[in-house]
């Protein structure tokens, strides 16, 4: 965030050419390690609310509702 921007560290590496394929493989081995301890998000509660807006709208018989 903006508030924290001055605690950050920028990161910056040099690689040579014909070592670039071998970087690429470490670096995409270091993200991946990274995002496995990530949460994934809780999306029960939205699924709820469109249920229950899908039954707002949905009358009688199954025909929908005129506004």
């Amino acid at each position: 965030s903006k508030e924290h921007r001055e605690d950050k560290a920028k990161l910056s590496t040099i690689v040579q050419p014909d070592e670039l394929e071998g970087f690429f493989t470490k670096y995409a081995e270091v993200m991946k390690a990274g995002t496995t301890a990530l949460k994934k998000r809780d999306r029960s509660g939205r699924k709820k609310a469109t249920k229950a807006k899908k039954k707002e709208k949905i009358g009688k018989g199954g025909e929908p509702i005129k506004k």
